[in-house]
């Protein structure tokens, strides 16, 4: 082999050696892009802490997107396990607390704000601070399940008090009306309901503690 085809040898290894490194740094480049993308919010969403909001529309109507319709949008009440969801046929037949979740839920998927405060004990108001405002919410897979009932004297009156573990996932939560979990996620609650007779009111909202 002479020195004429020694070099062109030479040159061809250094070209192949430049443009190897030249492809892992293109791939590189391109691994890097899309880890940047996903990492900032590739779908409109407010950060939170570890939590990933969407950006609030107040404008938007949640019954036009055809994705929420497609959920499972029923409100199952149960107890002590055993229950149905609510519907319209069995709606007056079904319990003070039954009627009263309905509504709370179908106020809170509507948005509407204005009258939430009316769900609430005074002493839940005076404790707790409620939303100022909030969209309409992407709620679904909602269960409330009974698993506790006793009665307590106020007054002059006697009260009934209803614990229940409350289960739902938000679509595209946008942390307006629920901070605390993302999206598509179950973070189960205990609500505390007061009745007297027929008025039921939330007396508090905790979360569900797991077992060690």
């Amino acid at each position: 082999m002479n020195k004429t085809e020694k070099k062109k040898k030479l040159k061809r290894v250094i070209l192949i050696t430049v443009f190897t490194f030249a492809g892992i740094g293109f791939i590189y480049l391109i691994l890097l892009g899309i880890s940047e993308l996903l990492l900032k919010d590739d779908n409109n969403s407010e950060q939170s802490g570890e939590i990933s909001f969407f950006t609030p529309d107040y404008s938007e109507n949640i019954y036009e997107n055809e994705n929420y319709m497609s959920k499972n949008r029923n409100i199952y009440y149960l107890q002590y396990g055993s229950g149905e969801p609510i519907t319209e046929e069995n709606f007056d037949s079904m319990p003070p607390s039954a009627r009263f979740f309905y509504e709370y839920f179908e106020g809170v998927k509507n948005g509407n704000y204005v009258n939430h405060s009316s769900f609430f004990t005074e002493k839940y108001l005076k404790n707790n601070t409620l939303s100022e405002t909030f969209t309409m919410q992407k709620i679904y897979d909602i269960e409330v399940d009974l698993f506790e009932k006793r009665f307590e004297e106020e007054g002059n009156d006697r009260i009934t008090v209803e614990t229940y573990i409350v289960e739902y996932k938000i679509m595209e939560n946008n942390g307006t009306f629920r901070n605390d979990v993302g999206s598509n996620t179950l973070k189960p609650l205990v609500y505390t309901l007061h009745i007297k007779g027929e008025k039921v009111l939330i007396d508090s909202i905790s979360e569900k503690k797991t077992k060690s």
